[in-house]
Parts: structure tokens; C-alpha cells; sequence
């Protein structure tokens, strides 16, 4: 299997590319090795704010419902089986009762839900709507109501894209893992593109002051790196039915 790199050894090697490591050094600095850090994890969070990211999408995260409830707050309402990365988006939602019965819901925008004359209209919810705040509110269309007492139960199960490991730098020093070690959550294929792209973003004067002839050559490997990676390796894989080329007889 290709090696995966700490997020320490991604930033070292854009240092190189843009000369403020060398291979003889025994270490890079280390103010430009978090300033690199920080950097990395901005990279990050457009990539995951720009583009469906497979690996970050979890299927199968459940909302239990609360009867006469409208909105919940995620990720607190959330079940245990919550993301640890906090919510960036939300794909699909599924309505499911005690029997196990499933029910696509409809991801609505605001303008839709907005226009609903009474939004506390009872019944089995057919849609929802998210508010997309620092911690995303969920509401229900119509709102779940359901007897309790006779055993009855709702849920919807919601496939989301969590954000990206946090690298950062000016992180939080309580709970994260030792620096050496830190984990940047890319997967293999694409480290080169984080290398080539985080050496692009500072070598144009955050680190080092490059030639424009330089940054302009770590950017094409950039974004011919994302393109090749959105174009396959960030596609799912599927058996699809054989294609029969028309011929006009």
C-alpha cells in the first residue's frame, strides 16, 4: 500500500519545493512548519467546502425524533454513531419507523420551506430542512407526532460530508495528537496534489518569495493533480449497464 504521510511530512516536503527545507537540514523551521500547518488546513477546508469529498461523507448517521418536535440541533441531536468533525453538509435524509420502513424525504431550501403557511402541521415528515449555521439547525415538514406509549418510533438517517481533520498550526494544544504525528485525513492519491498546492500557496509570499515562472509550474502540477483525482479517484465505483452503440439500419 502507498505510505500516507503525517500532515507534518505533507508541509515538509512544500517547503522543499519552494527552498526553505533542504535535504542536508535536520529539521525545517520551525515557525514556517506551523505556519505551513495552518495553511494545510485552509487547503483543506476549501477542498471539503468546494467539492463532494467521498471520503468524508458517513452514511447511516441517525436522528431519533422527538414527537411534536420541529427542529433539532445538530450534532447534538445526533446518536452516537454523530462524526467526530462536526457537519458540513447534508447529501440525503431517510424517514424510518419501528416496522423499519424507509421513506426518501426531500431536501428542501428555504424558499420552499419558508413559503409553508403553517409549519407546524402534524403528520409523518415528508421533507427537511436545514438552516446552515455554525451548528446546523434541522427542521422537520410536517412535524413528526406518534404514539409513544404504543411503541412507536421515528428516525431519519442522514448521509452528511463532515469537514476535514483539523492541522491547523493555531489549534487547541489540549487533546491533539503530538505534531510528528498528526494526520491530515487525505486520502494516498492525494498527497501529491496537497504538496504541489500547499508549496504554490507559500511560496507567494508566505514562506518564500518565488518567481512567478516557479509558482506558475506548482500550480499546473496542482491543478492538473485535482483535476485527474476529481475526473476518477473521486467518482464511486458502480457496475452500470452494458452500452449498445444506435445503428440505423
Amino acid at each position: 500500500m502507498s505510505a500516507i504521510l503525517s500532515a507534518v511530512q505533507v508541509v515538509e516536503e512544500s517547503l522543499r519545493k519552494i527552498g526553505a527545507y533542504s535535504i542536508n537540514d535536520s529539521a525545517a523551521d520551525g515557525t514556517e512548519l506551523r505556519v505551513g500547518l495552518t495553511w494545510l488546513d485552509l487547503i483543506m477546508a476549501h477542498l471539503s467546502g468546494s467539492t463532494q469529498i467521498f471520503w468524508l461523507i458517513r452514511n447511516e448517521v441517525s436522528l431519533p425524533l422527538v414527537t411534536a418536535q420541529r427542529s433539532y440541533q445538530l450534532p447534538n441531536a445526533l446518536n452516537a454513531s454523530a462524526p467526530t468533525n462536526d457537519l458540513q453538509f447534508i447529501n440525503g435524509a431517510t424517514l424510518i419507523d419501528e416496522t423499519g420502513s424507509r421513506t426518501p424525504l426531500t431536501m428542501l431550501d428555504y424558499q420552499t420551506y419558508n413559503a409553508v403557511t403553517n409549519k407546524d402541521d402534524v403528520g409523518d415528515p415528508t421533507g427537511v430542512y436545514v438552516e446552515r449555521l455554525v451548528n446546523p439547525v434541522l427542521y422537520t415538514y410536517p412535524v413528526a407526532q406518534f404514539d409513544v406509549s404504543a411503541g412507536q418510533t421515528r428516525r431519519i438517517e442522514l448521509s452528511v460530508q463532515t469537514f476535514a481533520n483539523t492541522v491547523s498550526g493555531n489549534r487547541p494544544a489540549a487533546g491533539v495528537q503530538s505534531e510528528g504525528s498528526l494526520q491530515h485525513g487525505l486520502r494516498q492519491s492525494w498527497q501529491k496534489w496537497a504538496i504541489y498546492e500547499l508549496a504554490a500557496s507559500l511560496g507567494d509570499g508566505t514562506v518564500r518569495n518565488l518567481p512567478s515562472g516557479r509558482l506558475d509550474r506548482l500550480r499546473d502540477v496542482a491543478i492538473v493533480a485535482k483535476k485527474e483525482l476529481l475526473a476518477f479517484e473521486n467518482r464511486e465505483n458502480f457496475d452500470a449497464p452494458n452500452q449498445t452503440a444506435y445503428r440505423d439500419y
